[in-house]
């Protein structure tokens, strides 16, 4: 029965392969890096497979807005991306208001802080 389990792993993301040949994890197993703070999964082949947050995207503010609102998910100080007018996205942060959820632009945007550079 034991042999169901599904382990977890602590340690450096290079040290992972040679502890998967060990025999110490398998696949299925769950890995959380020391040295770069992911998560990841070891597939059915021994794979390593990266297990990040999806950014949420939406097509206005007032989109953004509404769904945040009711979102489990959602959290003060959590990045979003939201379609500009000239079909660009651009990076917003969640704020709270009066009991309310608001996005901002994030610093990042404001002229002076960096240049984006389409390529």
């Amino acid at each position: 029965m034991a042999d169901n389990l599904i382990k977890f792993g602590h340690g450096n993301y290079d040290d992972i392969d040679g502890v998967i040949a060990s025999g110490v994890l398998d696949g299925k197993d769950i890995v959380i890096t020391k040295d770069t703070l992911e998560l990841i999964y070891i597939t059915e082949d021994k794979q390593k497979q990266r297990i990040g947050l999806r950014t949420h995207v939406f097509d206005s503010t007032e989109a953004a807005k509404e769904a945040l609102k009711t979102a489990s998910d959602t959290y003060v100080g959590q990045c979003v991306s939201i379609k500009g007018e000239d079909g660009k996205y651009r990076s917003y942060v969640v704020q709270s208001k009066d009991d309310d959820i608001v996005v901002e632009p994030a610093e990042g945007n404001s002229v002076g802080s960096f240049k984006w550079e389409e390529f």
